[in-house]
Order: C-alpha cells, then structure tokens, then sequence
C-alpha cells in the first residue's frame, strides 16, 4: 500500500465512474445493478470495473443486501474510507477520488 498522501491510483474513465457512484450514491452504498442504472454503463461493465476498484483497495462489499429488479439478493458495494473521513490514498489531505479538500 502506497504511504498516504503520495499519489492517488490512476484510474480509467469508467472506473472513475463507477468509484464516484458508490461514493455520491446512497449513504449505505450501491448494488451493481444500481450503480449501472446511476451511470448508464451495462451492467457487465459496471461488475468488470467494481472488480477492478475492489483489488485497488477503493471499494468493498458491505454486509448488506438489497432485492434486485428480479428479486435476487445482490451485495452493496461501498468505498472505503478513514475514520478521519479522508480515503485511504489521501488520509484527508484532499484528492480527486474521494472529493475531500485539505
């Protein structure tokens, strides 16, 4: 894990997308199928790019599940997030993922 406050992970545009989602999305966080109807991305997009944002550390499943469209139980993503409320990249010192201002 990079020391924080060096640099934030380089992200592609989509992954960005689906990062700023969960974090703007409601305060509990974002199943898959929510974060692609917020985007507009497919959902195949959306599950490949949360996988990716999850190995980076920045996303991760919470204990709650909410009904999908078609009734499944589907997993809440939400970002992760110091106690001081900075993300673990900036530690509060302020960067484009999580939004914080130093």
């Amino acid at each position: 894990m990079p020391p924080a406050g060096r640099y934030s992970p380089a992200l592609s545009p989509t992954q960005r997308q689906v990062y700023e989602a969960v974090i703007r999305g409601a305060p509990g966080g974002l199943t898959d199928e929510e974060i692609a109807r917020v985007t507009g991305l497919l959902r195949s997009a959306v599950c490949g790019r949360r996988n990716e944002l999850v190995a980076l550390g920045l996303l991760t499943a919470s204990s709650q599940r909410r009904r999908s469209e078609a009734g499944v139980r589907s997993v809440v993503w939400i970002a992760l997030a110091r106690e001081d409320g900075g993300c673990r990249w900036c530690g509060g010192r302020g960067c484009m993922l999580c939004g914080s201002r130093p």
